[in-house]
């Protein structure tokens, strides 16, 4: 694919999204679906195309500060960002004939500018 699409928000933890589900039943699915929402509205706008093959997903964490555990940060958000782009019809869907590996990268924070970056390896 070569370009990244940025999304300049973080998405809730896997510890916010527990905490919604058990607030009321459908808290947990109101949260996923803006977050979904969001990435495919992202990947429209910068009008990435369908995959021709499988890729692995490679998504850069930025975070304002260290305060979340990794897996937190990853376990809260990934299900949006494939979903997304499977709603968004760059990914056909998010199995393994398409998606071959989901690759998770945590830089140093950002105060000023915490997001989330996507980008599609093909898969060779």
């Amino acid at each position: 694919m070569g370009s990244v699409l940025v999304i300049r928000t973080r998405f809730p933890s896997l510890n916010d999204q527990i905490a919604a589900a058990k607030t009321h039943w459908s808290a947990y699915a109101d949260q996923k679906r803006r977050h979904t929402n969001r990435v495919a509205l992202e990947a429209r706008a910068a009008r990435w195309r369908r995959v021709q093959g499988p890729v692995i997903v490679r998504i850069t964490w930025i975070e304002p500060d260290a305060r979340r555990d990794l897996d937190n940060v990853a376990g809260g958000g990934q299900k949006a960002c494939l979903d997304g782009l499977v709603q968004a019809g760059v990914l056909p869907n998010d199995t393994r004939q398409w998606v071959r590996g989901i690759q998770h990268v945590f830089p140093d924070p950002d105060k000023t500018d915490p997001r989330i970056e996507i980008e599609l390896i093909p898969w060779t």
